[in-house]
């Protein structure tokens, strides 16, 4: 599994740091390890596409 991303952060304790930050920024918990987002998909322009953390952006168009 590929570890919790944070842009700038140097190691794991300050990346739990920064994501416990951004969540105060934002005015709610930060979520547990259990519960965040590792990947999404979704429907642009009519193709598929994944976004995963770690991962190079993968779509598809089919017709």
């Amino acid at each position: 599994m590929v570890a919790f991303f944070v842009p700038r952060a140097s190691d794991d304790e300050q990346a739990e740091r920064l994501y416990d930050a951004l969540a105060e920024f934002a005015g709610c918990e930060p979520a547990a390890p259990a519960d965040r987002v590792r990947a999404i998909d979704f429907t642009h322009d009519g193709a598929q596409w994944r976004a995963e953390v770690g991962e190079e952006l993968r779509g598809r168009r089919t017709t």
